[in-house]
């Protein structure tokens, strides 16, 4: 009771060093997605935000996540500005959830010298790569469903003769609001199933009470796995997912989906450090060996796909801190202060000093980015200027625009549909992927003007080294309306009128 107070005092740590702003591309069509739902109380099927394909059915995997967005965004009320106080409402919520998982992480973790340090590290890496996104309900929930299954293993480990349904119902509640968050669940429904069996077979005093923990262990998967069709999409989250890591686009060109090795310097010494670590830790006699078959399992995904990473922490840290807790904190004999007081004189100067740096500059760079508009739009890209001036000229148009400034158009335009969001990785049309249409656009190759007749497109935004840019510019039936350093808008003059 008397060093209650350090728990508070490490979870406002952990809030302040994962705040940051909503950077995400799709950011806009994550919140219309949510308020399309809250104002229509029904569950869209086609995607809402394009003119190029409207029919194409869509699974909105993450609607609960986008309602939850929309409903701290617009609490008070919509505004029209760029940068209304939604934004500091999301901003802060989902830096409380950040805090709260890697709180909670924390909790599950073997307490030691080094175990702060190290969560520091991580907390900086981990929030930085999730950002403002529904991936953070998955770490959220990976790291809830380590907690239930940790408490399971320990209940077991105790001979029992018969399984209770009550033990079963944590899972299903929990992967059933999961799979209305994100798709992540799935990969949580592996390691439930990956971590059961390594317990079933490892040396646990498992012989005389095999059969009721077997018993559990099935009924708990497969209550878990019933639960994720309660959802307004059922089996379409599985067929989405599917389609999804089917994607050889996704898997060349999205940093998120290529495998670890190939994401440079950084990547490949976070790949060698976690081996290092993991063979270290399986030299262990005493160790946690259902955790580490899970741990190494995740990171054979990580390495396959980058995205996995975050759940592959979840279940390493916990099992990194028990090695952790055996390397005693530093010592110098040398010094003319007795060695074992070192480690206080440490966290009294330098790890507080690194820790206020940090939040600070957390804090200041939140607080720039979300009080300016201008410093936003440049943080993010974002073609600030050029959608000020379609505010100025509502006109109709069809409108050929960047890929990553899909999400923001369909936030600052809302009334405007565009050719291309980032939720269109799947789509496909006339029997190949709609990317692969929007990349010969873009790059003005095979049949590209052929392309924009078929969709219909009378005007660009776009960054202006593009090469269909300076193909167009060359056309005197294209006139370019306005131009930045971050974009240039275009429109076709020859029969369809003027912005």
């Amino acid at each position: 009771m008397k060093r209650i107070w350090i728990w508070p005092v490490v979870f406002l740590v952990f809030f302040f060093l994962s705040l940051q702003f909503p950077d995400d591309p799709d950011f806009g069509v994550h919140l219309q997605a949510g308020r399309f739902i809250l104002q229509h109380k029904d569950f869209p099927r086609q995607d809402l935000f394009s003119f190029s394909l409207p029919d194409q059915a869509y699974v909105y995997y993450s609607w609960l996540g986008e309602v939850i967005l929309s409903a701290v965004y617009d609490s008070q009320g919509f505004s029209g500005k760029l940068l209304p106080s939604g934004l500091w409402r999301v901003t802060i919520v989902w830096s409380f959830i950040c805090a709260v998982a890697i709180f909670k992480l924390f909790r599950l973790s073997v307490s030691s010298f080094w175990l702060f340090l190290v969560f520091l590290l991580v907390t900086s890496m981990m929030f930085s790569s999730i950002g403002v996104r529904s991936q953070m309900f998955t770490f959220l929930f990976s790291v809830m469903e380590a907690a239930l299954l940790l408490r399971w293993q320990r209940k077991w480990q105790v001979k029992r003769a018969k399984f209770q349904l009550r033990e079963a119902l944590p899972f299903v509640f929990l992967l059933m609001f999961w799979a209305n968050l994100h798709l992540g669940f799935i990969i949580g429904l592996l390691v439930m199933i990956v971590f059961f069996a390594a317990i079933l077979l490892s040396g646990l005093p498992w012989k005389k009470n095999i059969i009721p923990k077997a018993l559990s262990s099935v009924i708990i998967c497969v209550l878990s796995i019933a639960a994720t069709f309660i959802t307004p999409y059922g089996i379409g989250l599985y067929r989405q997912a599917w389609l999804i890591s089917r994607n050889p686009i996704l898997q060349k060109m999205n940093f998120e989906w290529i495998p670890l090795l190939s994401r440079g310097f950084l990547h490949l010494c976070f790949a060698g450090i976690s081996l290092f670590l993991l063979f270290l830790i399986a030299k262990q006699k005493k160790i946690n060996r259902p955790l580490l078959i899970v741990s190494i399992f995740l990171f054979l995904l990580t390495l396959r796909n980058v995205r996995t990473a975050m759940i592959f922490l979840v279940f390493f840290l916990p099992l990194l801190s028990q090695l952790l807790a055996k390397i005693p904190p530093l010592s110098f004999k040398l010094l003319p202060i007795k060695g074992e007081k070192i480690p206080v004189y440490l966290a009294l100067t330098l790890i507080p000093l690194v820790i206020f740096v940090r939040i600070t500059l957390n804090i200041r760079q939140t607080i720039s980015l979300l009080n300016n508009q201008q410093e936003f739009a440049q943080k993010g890209g974002y073609p600030l200027g050029a959608v000020e001036f379609l505010r100025l000229h509502p006109d109709s148009y069809q409108l050929l625009n960047y890929v990553d400034w899909g999400g923001y158009l369909a936030w600052q335009l809302p009334e405007k549909k565009v050719f291309i969001t980032g939720i269109m990785d799947t789509f496909v049309s006339n029997n190949r992927l709609f990317l692969e249409d929007y990349f010969d656009i873009v790059a003005a190759q095979k049949s590209w003007e052929k392309l924009m007749d078929r969709y219909g497109i009378d005007s660009l935004l776009l960054p202006a080294s593009l090469p269909v840019v300076k193909a167009l510019k060359e056309k005197s039936d294209w006139k370019i309306l306005y131009e930045d350093k971050e974009s240039i808008l275009m429109r076709k003059t020859c029969g369809c009128g003027h912005l």
